[in-house]
């Protein structure tokens, strides 16, 4: 069964924020990385806007963490995310419209692409006797979550054998 996820962003506690997203708060102070976190306890939109409102995930505007947070079956996080998945699909403006990500169609369709694109670079790095650069381990986090709140993306997307998806 496939799922298609929307990350959820309201935690209860400081201490749970600073403890999923720990490269976003000062570490070498807790009392201060607490004290930091707390003013984003039950406020999904201004968290992400925190810890994912950064430029290494393409987010240059405001309002881009909340905007561009984990949606899909293979959750996407980050404008740019949006902006390489949007480049596999056919004429699906996911960067204009990220809540598509939540469409069972939209979000099966960027899996899949995901997917053949991944196998068709493992084929040419095998056939090159290149080594793969790491893709395993990237597939992998992309499926069962990683990084910061990858504690929100637990569960894999199982694909049955008789799902296809065309174009």
């Amino acid at each position: 069964e496939l799922r298609v996820f929307s990350e959820n962003l309201s935690y209860k506690t400081a201490e749970r924020i600073v403890q999923v997203f720990a490269r976003q708060f000062n570490q070498a102070e807790r009392a201060a990385a607490l004290a930091d976190a707390s003013q984003y306890v039950n406020a999904p939109e201004k968290l992400a806007n925190r810890v994912y409102g950064r430029v290494d995930l393409g987010n240059d505007q405001p309002g881009d963490g909340w905007r561009y947070r984990g949606r899909g079956i293979l959750p996407l996080t980050g404008k740019e995310d949006y902006r390489n998945h949007e480049a596999l699909l056919d004429n699906i403006k996911i960067v204009d419209d990220p809540d598509l990500m939540l469409n069972n169609d939209v979000a099966t369709r960027v899996l899949f692409a995901f997917s053949q694109e991944q196998l068709a670079r493992s084929i040419f790095y095998a056939r090159s006797g290149r080594a793969m650069g790491g893709c395993a381990r990237h597939c992998r986090w992309r499926t069962f979550g990683g990084g910061d709140g990858g504690g929100q993306k637990q569960e894999s997307a199982r694909v049955p054998a008789e799902v296809s998806v065309g174009h």
